[in-house]
């Protein structure tokens, strides 16, 4: 449904996106699926139809699968497998359990991309390179200031632009980079670092991501974007990784991001609803960033599309609470000092307990799963 807003700015949209990551397209995607017309905003990106990168696990847990078989067919098709967790002690001591479900490995080059197009296709209004300045009321809706001095506007707004500026609490730097000429193992692999950790997944295109989270005091200055292990040998506690590097080839620069903090954050402000990384960064070791990122975009469509906005903000808690307190309470085991990491690997690697630590680590919503 279309009007005039107080700016002359014909408006015809009825949800507007802010961000084009995994939060933003589900939202855009759901959105369309219950029937609302929606605009989808990208500040860096997709003007060649080709997304930048970012710091990620790139870990698609088992819960996130049927969603990427209804909208990326193709690209799950072409995902590795994932089995079994492996985590090693940055002492080398090792523990594995298989994961309850098998879940998958995608780039976020080609995840965000393949989500972008499938976003269009499905009859979203796609805007790369448009920057939004800010949102104000006007009319019925929002109006919102583009970069480029586009207007537009909409009845509700959703902003899922990623993690936030750190503001306060423990900094944290994340650094990624993919690698070929490693075997591909069907499991995620977490070593323990001094200060921190680093994932090991396999993707697609016959690559292994490497991403690590280490607090920003203590990590050494990064290395060249293209010498990601130069930077990693230089990581306390980092030789088991190290060692099972070896022989690979950087296959895609060094991805940094820095001020990370980690934990809930606000899932409605000044009238908008925030989702994905944008209402909170989830410890990455439990592997749901980025199912959380799809659920809750799903979540914020559903909200706008049902008119109960105000219950978001409690929809989201619920859902997210336990995969928040899990994975702070987990934090301490994962950068515990080496021989205590010892002491609680083989509890780890219990099957029971291993599944119902994944479990207690899951988005826990049922609504947002048409």
């Amino acid at each position: 449904m279309a009007w005039v807003s107080s700016s002359g700015a014909t408006v015809i949209y009825d949800v507007a996106i802010v961000g084009a990551g995994p939060a933003g397209t589900s939202a855009a995607l759901a959105a369309t699926e219950r029937g609302l017309t929606a605009v989808l905003c990208e500040r860096s990106g997709f003007d060649d139809g080709r997304a930048r990168d970012k710091v990620c696990g790139e870990f698609i847990s088992a819960e996130a699968v049927p969603l990427l078989e209804r909208w990326t067919p193709a690209l799950l098709a072409q995902a590795p497998v994932i089995r079994q967790a492996h985590l090693v002690s940055s002492h080398g001591a090792s523990a594995a359990f298989s994961l309850p479900q098998p879940a998958r490995g995608i780039s976020r080059l080609a995840l965000d991309a393949t989500l972008w197009r499938a976003a269009g296709q499905a009859g979203v209004s796609l805007r790369p390179r448009c920057a939004i300045a800010d949102a104000t009321p006007s009319g019925q809706g929002w109006l919102l200031r583009t970069a480029t001095g586009e207007p537009l506007a909409a009845r509700a707004v959703i902003w899922a632009t990623g993690r936030q500026p750190a503001t306060g609490g423990a900094r944290w730097l994340g650094l990624k980079a993919r690698f070929d000429g490693l075997p591909l193992r069907p499991e995620v692999e977490l070593y323990s670092l001094r200060g921190g950790y680093c994932g090991v997944a396999p993707v697609e295109n016959g690559w292994t991501n490497v991403c690590c989270l280490l607090r920003a005091r203590l990590a050494p200055p990064p290395a060249d974007s293209s010498d990601f292990l130069s930077w990693l040998a230089r990581v306390e506690g980092s030789a088991a990784l190290v060692a099972r590097l070896r022989g690979a080839h950087q296959a895609t620069p060094t991805v940094i991001t820095a001020g990370i903090t980690l934990g809930p954050r606000v899932a409605l402000a000044g009238g908008h609803l925030m989702a994905g990384d944008a209402s909170g960064f989830v410890d990455p070791f439990t592997g749901d960033g980025i199912a959380r990122a799809l659920f809750s975009g799903q979540l914020a469509a559903a909200a706008i599309a049902e008119g109960n906005t105000a219950g978001y903000a409690t929809a989201l808690r619920q859902a997210s609470r336990a995969s928040f307190r899990t994975g702070a309470g987990l934090r301490a085991a994962v950068l515990a000092p080496a021989w205590l990491q010892a002491a609680l690997l083989p509890l780890c690697a219990h099957p029971a307990l291993g599944r119902r630590l994944v479990a207690a680590t899951r988005w826990r919503a049922g609504r947002d799963r048409r």
